[in-house]
This record gives structure tokens, sequence and C-alpha cells, in this order.
């Protein structure tokens, strides 16, 4: 059984995806590798920075 936790939004309390603790499992080979974040898409925005770098606001 795969145990998932709900991310909501601090501000509004709106559902935003969930996190899942099968990182490893899963394939990633990174030493603290673990968790696993499923992101609803609709809920994130990219905006790019001056420097070139690109900045992720959950909304």
């Amino acid at each position: 059984m795969m145990i998932r936790t709900e991310v909501l939004c601090k501000k509004c309390g709106e559902h935003l995806g969930h996190i899942f603790n099968d990182g490893k499992l899963l394939g990633d080979k990174h030493p603290e590798a673990g968790k696993r974040y499923c992101i609803l898409s609709d809920s994130l925005k990219f905006e790019k920075k001056r420097e070139g770098r690109i900045k992720i606001n959950i909304q």
C-alpha cells in the first residue's frame, strides 16, 4: 500500500498535489532520496529572472 501526504496551500488551503515517500523505490539513486513530489501543474507559476534563472512559485 502506497501512503501519500496531501500538499495544501498555506494561504488558502487549496489542494496542490501529493508527496509520496517512495523515491528510492522508483529508481532515484541520490543518497538522500525519499520523497517524490507530485504537484498539479495548475498550481505552479514559472517566472524568468533577470540572471536567466527560472524562478518557480507554488501558488
